[in-house]
């Protein structure tokens, strides 16, 4: 087995969290948010709500058994899952 460095481990967990089903359920989440408030936002509210979603647990699809977890979780979850 190849051995990656954590800087390749930590980009590869960024891009599946981005681009994987949970990120667009997350995305659609915060557009769905943001849509339905008529009133213009704030950047610091609208970052206030990424930081949570980036920080957070929720159940995404009980059907599924599809969950979100903080970022720092996934990023040691996928480097623990290298390191075998």
């Amino acid at each position: 087995m190849k051995k990656y460095s954590i800087t390749a481990l930590i980009g590869c967990a960024a891009f599946l969290l981005l681009f994987s089903g949970c990120a667009s359920d997350t995305a659609k989440e915060t557009t769905a948010t943001v849509a339905a408030d008529a009133t213009k936002i704030s950047i610091e509210e609208l970052h206030g709500q990424e930081e949570k979603i980036l920080t957070s647990y929720a159940l995404l699809d009980a059907k599924k058994g599809t969950y979100r977890i903080p970022i720092s979780k996934a990023m040691e979850l996928i480097a623990a899952e290298a390191a075998k």
